[in-house]
């Protein structure tokens, strides 16, 4: 680690990135996170993910992993689809309440819909 020390009084210490940095942050921040943010233990779930940069839109999904039960949500369900078809589940990260569940069934089925506006 490097020496930590706080910029002076004349200095501003800048961090610019771009677009895949910006999906490693939050995507490692739903990581790190998903315990609280799904009232979930960890380490029994799975997880898979989609980001839409043209709408700014960003859809994390966490299901239970089991013996019986892939390393990802079953094929036949498209997130970006699914992102399209469904409205936010919240308007902030900070509160209760801040997902949504469905089932495999209904996802795969909301996969197939014609894109809906919400």
């Amino acid at each position: 680690m490097k020496n930590q020390h706080p910029p002076d009084d004349k200095t501003v210490r800048v961090i610019k990135i771009g677009q895949d940095a910006i999906f490693e942050l939050i995507y490692e921040s739903f990581l790190d996170k998903k315990d609280q943010f799904f009232d979930v233990e960890s380490v029994s779930c799975i997880s898979s993910w989609a980001i839409d940069w043209e709408n700014r839109e960003f859809i994390f999904c966490v299901s239970k992993n089991s013996d019986d039960t892939p390393n990802s949500l079953h094929d036949e369900i498209d997130l970006e689809v699914v992102m399209r078809n469904i409205p936010d589940t919240t308007d902030t990260m900070f509160r209760d309440n801040r997902y949504r569940e469905y089932t495999q069934n209904e996802l795969i089925e909301l996969s197939e819909k014609k894109t809906e506006n919400f």
